[in-house]
């Protein structure tokens, strides 16, 4: 089904505000959760989000590649690859929170356990009803 979307990252360290995304975009969903892609504005990136009721799987593609896998309350695992070599770091995921209308992660970027980068990222979904 067809919604509207804005995607906002905001980094809670630097202030940083961004909106990654704002137009239309073809949704999947089911019981469980719902996947979308979208080209990030302003850069040549594609990026796959899936979301679901216990975890979050994002996976960018551009010059360079990044998945990312996110659970409440846990440590995960992130990895970046570009023409430098692969790069892994941990993410916390502080909240998440995954309804029709919304998807909301605030999480801390990682590496040797100490924080990086406090990142939230605010998916608003509007079914298109024309």
């Amino acid at each position: 089904m067809k919604a509207y979307m804005q995607a906002i990252q905001h980094s809670l360290t630097t202030k940083e505000k961004t909106v990654l995304y704002q137009g239309m975009i073809e949704r999947k969903q089911s019981d469980t959760g719902q996947s979308f892609t979208y080209n990030e504005k302003g850069t040549n990136a594609c990026v796959e989000v899936l979301a679901n009721e216990t975890d979050l799987f994002i996976k960018r593609s551009s010059d360079v590649e990044s998945t990312h896998c996110f659970r409440p309350l846990e440590e995960t695992k992130g990895k970046v690859m570009s023409e430098f070599g692969l790069l892994e770091f941990e993410l916390y995921t502080h909240k998440y929170i995954q309804s029709e209308n919304i998807i909301f992660i605030e999480y801390d970027v990682m590496q040797n356990h100490e924080i990086i980068d406090r990142i939230r990222i605010v998916w608003e979904l509007k079914e298109d009803f024309s």
